[in-house]
């Protein structure tokens, strides 16, 4: 009898484990999902953003920054597989385009080259926010985006009332789905833009001479965004208890991670 009990409260054991693991699975997969879907929401092309950034919620979670980044590295490789395929179109199907359509692949394949460009030149600005000259990079950023955009349409204008073969159908097709990437991250980068691309830092330091003097001692830094050790100055004064001595808090402004 007393197996039997000790059996059935194993067994309970087990099953309240296995419930409790399924419950914090359940909770991380809401909150990846919350992210990417707080995000995507000032995007045009929603469910299209959605799914093609969904894998950088664990890395950029509330950070603006981080999602402009996300969305402007996604429409790079998206760029490039469209440019390799119009220099694929050009090597193996150009004797066969008809009218007008030559000319337009050409023009198109410049004005590819030239998106891919400014496509990098926005995510080195991304790599390089600066609190003090913020307003003018994000100029710049906005202008490398919406040019990328302009030279996609573009492309997509020179096929306007030409006769479309199955080829140049399907090359009007990815060049559109660039262009819904590409919007999508061009309102990325303006919610970034609207934000400020700023957030405090607080660095919490505890511990004897280093709390008196600003240096030693046990640091956590706390970042608005949730990248730091915690995300709330108050977790990072709770981390920080385990010192020793007065706990003294340095709060500065930076550009939002």
């Amino acid at each position: 009898m007393a197996t039997g009990a000790r059996l059935f409260v194993s067994l309970l054991f087990i099953l309240f484990a296995w419930l409790q693991t399924i419950h914090l699975c359940q909770s991380a997969s809401v909150n990846v999902n919350s992210y990417v879907q707080d995000a995507c929401s000032v995007t045009q092309y929603r469910d299209l953003c959605v799914h093609s950034l969904a894998s950088f919620s664990n890395t950029a979670k509330r950070s603006p920054r981080k999602w402009a980044r996300a969305g402007v590295s996604v429409t790079i490789g998206e760029a490039k597989t469209v440019n390799q395929y119009l220099i694929r179109l050009k090597n193996h199907y150009f004797t066969r385009l008809r009218g007008r359509n030559r000319v337009a692949l050409l023009d198109c394949m410049e004005t590819f080259q030239d998106t891919i460009d400014k496509l990098h030149k926005s995510l080195q600005i991304l790599r390089k926010l600066r609190s003090a000259n913020f307003k003018s990079q994000m100029g710049d950023l906005t202008t490398f985006m919406s040019t990328a955009l302009t030279n996609e349409d573009t492309c997509l204008d020179g096929f306007e009332g030409q006769r479309d073969g199955a080829q140049v159908n399907l090359l009007k097709n990815r060049v559109l789905n660039a262009t819904y990437l590409t919007s999508n991250a061009l309102a990325l980068v303006n919610k970034l833009a609207t934000s400020g691309g700023t957030g405090w830092i607080g660095v919490v330091v505890t511990g004897g001479a280093g709390a008196a003097g600003g240096s030693g001692g046990a640091g956590v830094v706390a970042k608005a965004g949730g990248t730091g050790a915690t995300a709330i100055i108050f977790g990072g004064v709770g981390a920080a208890r385990g010192g020793a001595g007065a706990v003294i808090i340095f709060v500065t402004v930076g550009v939002g991670t």
